[in-house]
């Protein structure tokens, strides 16, 4: 019998760095699948499925998107995957108890392994440095530099974009978007952002911490071990294959991985 596939929602303050990691572990490895509320469901828009039209028609009012349509988001985006997919990594969903109940139902009825809760851990202060002042690609959501932003053409080159300071406006090189500051990242704003992040995700947590599946990761280390410890827990096999060793799993005295 093959191996159920194992389904984790990933979770962390602004700044993390998880989005970035997650992306990069999905294009390296084809096993693994992103799953965000947002980008499928604009993804879905763009291909005029009327869950994606009606996903971002909420979005364009600055509504909230209703606990039925994520689930049958989540439950679409699941029923998509190539038979070669060994694992997928949720972000944006579940965010209170309630979603968790149903995301845990979505996973059973898909026969899939709800695998645990893996949080990105980043304190307070190292969230305001990273983030105040940031700038993130229009297209694609990474960070620059995380995102490796392109030089761009040489003042007065041919095709050179001049913003208002003068100087050339700056690329991903992921995707080729323009980068810029996110008007959420001001500091007033991101006080608000982080104080709801901190009140969601104490019920998230405590949902899958009372059933032994919570695992942290911090995200004071490299971006490299960011990816690493991630990796482990979404892709064991994949991570051990990389390592040439085995994975190893380490006891949470509150019952989960550290």
């Amino acid at each position: 019998m093959a191996p159920k596939r194992r389904i984790l929602p990933v979770t962390g303050p602004p700044g993390a760095g998880k989005t970035t990691a997650l992306i990069s572990l999905a294009a390296q490895h084809p096993q693994l699948a992103r799953f965000g509320v947002r980008d499928f469901g604009l993804e879905l828009a763009r291909a005029g499925d009327p869950l994606g039209l009606r996903m971002r028609e909420t979005l364009l009012r600055g509504g909230l998107v209703s606990d039925a349509l994520v689930r049958r988001e989540f439950r679409c985006f699941l029923d998509r995957l190539s038979g070669e997919v060994a694992a997928v990594a949720v972000e944006g969903y579940p965010r209170d108890p309630r979603q968790c109940r149903d995301f845990t139902e979505v996973v059973a009825a898909v026969d899939g392994e709800l695998a645990g809760l893996v949080a990105v851990e980043l304190p307070d202060e190292e969230v305001r440095a990273r983030v105040v002042g940031r700038r993130i690609c229009t297209r694609c959501g990474i960070p620059a530099p995380e995102g490796a932003t392109a030089a761009a053409p040489a003042a007065g080159a041919a095709g050179a974009a001049m913003p208002a300071a003068g100087r050339p406006e700056e690329r991903c090189a992921a995707c080729g978007g323009a980068v810029a500051p996110r008007d959420d990242d001001a500091e007033e704003r991101l006080a608000r952002r982080l104080a709801d992040y901190r009140t969601v995700s104490a019920g998230v947590r405590a949902y899958f911490r009372a059933r032994g599946l919570l695992h942290t990761v911090d995200g004071l280390r490299s971006p490299a071990q960011v990816r690493r410890h991630l990796l482990d827990l979404l892709l064991p096999t994949a991570a051990a294959s990389a390592a040439g060793a085995p994975p190893a799993t380490r006891p949470d005295p509150e019952g989960g991985d550290t």
